[in-house]
């Protein structure tokens, strides 16, 4: 009976750029390679200040789309707003009504 594979054996290393693993090949002729671990940036820490002044401003609930002025966004919000509620209005408002 064939013994079963084993797992690559994963050794942590700390670098200066971020941490990484020198991971072991399948392959016994391939040498260890280093993998650099790829996750998220890491969030910057505001204060209580600027927390309390995003929560209050609602910072928080912007788009992120600055490109166009701001009479374009509220335009593109309350038409997207629109098709919403007509498609609320036309689509679920008869199915509720259909059995009553």
């Amino acid at each position: 009976m064939a013994e079963p594979e084993k797992a690559p054996q994963a050794e942590s290393m700390s670098t200066g750029e971020g941490d990484a693993q020198m991971l072991q090949r399948s392959a016994a002729y391939l040498p260890p390679t280093l993998v650099r671990n790829a996750g998220p940036p890491p969030c910057k820490r505001v204060g209580w200040f600027a927390a309390f002044r995003a929560w209050i401003t609602g910072a928080h609930l912007t788009l992120g789309d600055e490109r166009e002025g701001s009479r374009q966004q509220v335009l593109d919000e309350n038409i997207n707003l629109g098709v919403i509620s007509a498609l609320f209005a036309t689509m679920v408002l008869p199915m509720a009504f259909e059995n009553v």
